[in-house]
């Protein structure tokens, strides 16, 4: 008889900034649709309008169906008041995201953003993985989408165009997204791998950074991975800069 193989647990680290409809529609559903059920998410509430717990509450009051995993879900503020992060216009996602990695048992880590879902089999996916191989962390394909306009995802049809598709290792900014990258969690704190603050661009591109410098390059697994939400001013008032007006219909 062969041993019976470990279920690994996962933590999701969730972005969440005042898009309470968009996580609530996208993010939060595919979690809990997922075809795996040993995950834990760290909501991570940069002090928006809508606070996490409100938001959540709300959630599972409407979907009854989901409110059985309530107990695998924390909300992790980052302890601004919205005065404060008015004044300093950057993020301490990073800081929450720290104290939320420290403290967790799990034994993968992926990150995933408030307009990002994921694929209904990539926790799966990821558990035999991981499980299979000796990889430190690894990274997979997207599938691009407008959160924007009133698509759903389970629903679309076109054939998916994956991004960096020829990425083996990390890149300059913007060659590797967030979603794309998972972690073997106690290497990530056998490393003493932190994520900066504060910032609001660019948060994946340096821990990813860090990741290279620690394990080497990053492997491809083969996977799709996440549908990542791709539309104008993603970042909302939190930064200035406009460089990107991308759409994807």
């Amino acid at each position: 008889m062969h041993p019976e193989v470990k279920q690994l647990k996962i933590q999701i680290l969730l972005f969440y900034y005042d898009r309470p409809d968009m996580v609530q529609k996208y993010a939060l559903p595919s979690i809990m649709s997922s075809s795996y059920e040993n995950w834990e998410l760290a909501f991570i509430d940069d002090s928006s309008d809508q606070h996490g717990e409100e938001l959540l509450k709300d959630f599972f009051a409407e979907h009854e169906d989901y409110a059985k995993y309530a107990s695998q879900v924390k909300v992790c503020p980052t302890g601004d008041t919205p005065e404060d992060k008015a004044k300093r216009r950057d993020s301490i996602f990073g800081k929450a995201a720290n104290v939320a990695v420290e403290e967790t048992d799990a034994d993968i880590g992926i990150m995933l953003c408030d307009d990002d879902a994921l694929c209904l089999d990539y926790l799966f996916s990821l558990q035999n993985y991981y499980t299979t191989m000796s990889v430190a962390y690894s990274y997979c394909h997207l599938i691009p989408f407008n959160p924007s306009e009133d698509v759903y995802l389970y629903d679309l049809k076109a054939q998916p165009f994956h991004l960096n598709r020829n990425v083996y290792s990390i890149q300059p900014c913007n060659s590797l997204d967030a979603g794309q990258v998972s972690w073997r969690i106690p290497a990530f704190k056998e490393k003493k791998l932190k994520f900066d603050y504060p910032r609001t661009r660019n948060l994946d591109e340096d821990i990813f950074s860090q990741m290279q410098i620690a394990f080497g390059p990053c492997i491809f697994n083969a996977m799709v991975g996440q549908y990542k939400g791709w539309f104008d001013d993603q970042l909302g008032n939190r930064d200035s800069d406009k460089n990107f007006e991308v759409k994807i219909k």
